[in-house]
This record gives C-alpha cells, sequence and structure tokens, in this order.
C-alpha cells in the first residue's frame, strides 16, 4: 500500500484544486486499491465533501500561504515530519508551490518522496522556487509547453495528466427560460465583471426568453454585486453552491469570461458540457488546446464586453447550431477528461518516484 499525504493551501466547495483532489482520490478508491490518501492543509471549508470520502483531513495552524513567514513555514515543516512518521507516509503530494517547498524541506530530514501538481503557470517573483519535487504533473498543454520551454530538466521528470472530471448520468430540468450561469472564485482575474457588463446591456426582451445567474464566492464580491445592481441587476446572485456539477443540470449555457493569463483548463467548464451545457468562453491561454471555437461552442476576446453580448444573442437565437456544438464538445470531453485514465497514470508517477 502507498501512502500519500496531499497538501493544499485549502479546502473550499467552489474551488477547482478542492475539486480535483476530491474527484483523484474518489477515483483511486473505485479504480485502484494500491494507495492510501490523508489531506493536510490550512483551511477545511469542504468538510462533508471529504468526510463522505472517508479520508481524513488534518488541518494545521498557519499552514495558509497567506499566513507565510520563516517561522510558520519551519514550524509546519517540523509537523509533517512528525506527521509522516506517525502515518509511515511514503509520498507529499503538493499542489502549490509553497507546500512543494515545504515538502522538499521535510525530505532533507526525513526519508519521503515529492511530488507537485501544477494547475497553472505561476510567473516569476516571490522568495519560494515555483517548482520543487522530484517528480511533477502538468494539467494543461499550455503548462507543458512553459515547461518544456523555461525547465527542460524539469519537463523530463514531468508527466502531461488532464483532470478526470466524472460524468453524472442525470436528465436535465426543464425549465421555461434559457439558464446562464458564470461560476467560480469571485476574483478579479475571472472576468466576471465582463459578465455582469454584457448581461446589463442585452436588449429587454431578451429577459423575456432568458434568466442569468452568477454564483461563487471571493474578495471581488461586493464590487461585482454592487456593479450589478448600478447597472440594473439583471444577473440573479446565487451565492456559493455547494455541489455545482448538479445544479448545471437546471441551465443550458455557461459562460467563463475568465482574464487569468495562467489559468489552466477549468474543471467548471469539462462539469457544465457533462450537464450538457453550451460553452462561452473568453480565449484565455488555458482553453485553447482542449476548445475549438464555433465547433465545441462559442468564443469572444478577453473583456470584449460587446463580443460576449454578440454570442449571448447568438446563443438564443440558433438553438440548432448550439446543440450541435454542445454535443460535440460533450463526446470529446468524456474521452479526454476520463477519471480512469487520471488514476491509472498518477498511480504510475507515485510508483516511479517511490522506486527513483
Amino acid at each position: 500500500m502507498i501512502r500519500v499525504a496531499v497538501l493544499t493551501n485549502e479546502l473550499n466547495n467552489t474551488d477547482g484544486v478542492t475539486n480535483h483532489i476530491h474527484d483523484l482520490i474518489k477515483g483511486f478508491q473505485n479504480y485502484s486499491k494500491e494507495v492510501e490518501f490523508c489531506i493536510i492543509t490550512g483551511k477545511n471549508n469542504a468538510v462533508e465533501k471529504f468526510t463522505n470520502l472517508g479520508v481524513d483531513v488534518i488541518t494545521l495552524p498557519k499552514f495558509t500561504h497567506a499566513e507565510r513567514s520563516a517561522v510558520n513555514f519551519m514550524v509546519n515543516a517540523f509537523r509533517l515530519i512528525s506527521i509522516i512518521q506517525t502515518r509511515q507516509i511514503h509520498i507529499l503530494h503538493s499542489h502549490d508551490h509553497y507546500h512543494a517547498n515545504m515538502a522538499t524541506s521535510c525530505k532533507l530530514l526525513i526519508s519521503v518522496s515529492t511530488v507537485q501538481t501544477n494547475h497553472g503557470i505561476i510567473h516569476n517573483g516571490g522568495f519560494f522556487p515555483h517548482l520543487c519535487a522530484e517528480k511533477y504533473i502538468t494539467i494543461n498543454n499550455h503548462i507543458v509547453e512553459h515547461f518544456s520551454e523555461s525547465y527542460p530538466g524539469k519537463y523530463r521528470r514531468s508527466s502531461f495528466i488532464r483532470c478526470g472530471i466524472p460524468y453524472l448520468k442525470k436528465n436535465k430540468d426543464s425549465h421555461s427560460k434559457i439558464a446562464f450561469i458564470a461560476a467560480g472564485r469571485l476574483v478579479n482575474e475571472k472576468g466576471f465583471d465582463t459578465y455582469i457588463k454584457a448581461v446589463n446591456g442585452l436588449p429587454q426582451d431578451v429577459f423575456e426568453k432568458a434568466i442569468f445567474y452568477l454564483a461563487g464566492e471571493g474578495i471581488e464580491k461586493d464590487s461585482i454585486l454592487k456593479l450589478n445592481i448600478s447597472l440594473g441587476s439583471k444577473v440573479e446572485y446565487l451565492g456559493n453552491i455547494e455541489n455545482l456539477q448538479e445544479f448545471l443540470f437546471k441551465t443550458d449555457v455557461l459562460v467563463n469570461p475568465s482574464r487569468s493569463p495562467s489559468e489552466g483548463f477549468p474543471r467548471t467548464i469539462v462539469e457544465a458540457v457533462f450537464a450538457k451545457n453550451l460553452i462561452i468562453t473568453s480565449n484565455f491561454i488555458g482553453v485553447n488546446h482542449d476548445f475549438t471555437a464555433d465547433k465545441d461552442g462559442l468564443q469572444f476576446e478577453i473583456d470584449d464586453v460587446e463580443e460576449l453580448k454578440k454570442q449571448i444573442l447568438y446563443s438564443i437565437e440558433f438553438p440548432d447550431l448550439v446543440l450541435r456544438m454542445r454535443d460535440s464538445f460533450f463526446r470529446k470531453a468524456q474521452d479526454i477528461f476520463s477519471v480512469e485514465k487520471m488514476v491509472r497514470d498518477t498511480e504510475k508517477v507515485y510508483k516511479d518516484v517511490i522506486i527513483s
């Protein structure tokens, strides 16, 4: 049995990293009996999600990146060493660079292997190296390209493993209006202000045919909601939806207005596709390898409010074309975002890092 401790900044129901960790562990429970997990984090706002998996979640004080300091780093490194010894951990699998550095510090003092999953490109800056492990997992094509160009040595120790996302076999809920949704962390890089501006600028008769939702929490929540009110309150705010994947069966179109310069392919897009939603997305860096505009869905330039309005109107006016694009991407996503493939490939990384 390989015992793995997953290190992550925090657990949150609306966070893509949290959901990936959940699906990875659940996938191993379904497809492999050779790996046992625990999770070590600074905050746990997704207690029920992991309790249902029967996975131990250890919350350490001052473990988050936001609380970083030389003292907190050293104290938590020694706490990790104690956990490694008590639980006989073989691998520390980090999901951010701060805790990857902490894991590597532990390795200097105790026998343990290290793996780092890279969920996006971190631009230069900061005290800690951004890549710090024996083996790396990249989850998106543009991260693979970044590795091969900037870190050729570490690229040779990396494996490209897409995030496998479970497909719920469920019928769409019936509703009278076309339901649009944008969902995720309410932070500037997600571009939800573009969505708010576009929806509030649509012709009035559109709202007889369609309804528009926003879901999520984050530091930009107040400013986004104030913007919506100031422009006409045409977007209904739903707060934090605990099971977004199920809620997406009540919607028809996901709008992804990201302006992030480093984000990978968002799992929200795949969840929406699996719930038979059309995708309207910006052309941010992480989307272009696995999404073909006008075949898999509709696309607009980052921050282009007018173009987003046009794509929303198009999706309402041409339902037959929308269905063809939606179904095309659904078939494609089932193949490339396979949970079983993610488990098999990750298990190989674990076995390789222990041998090396």
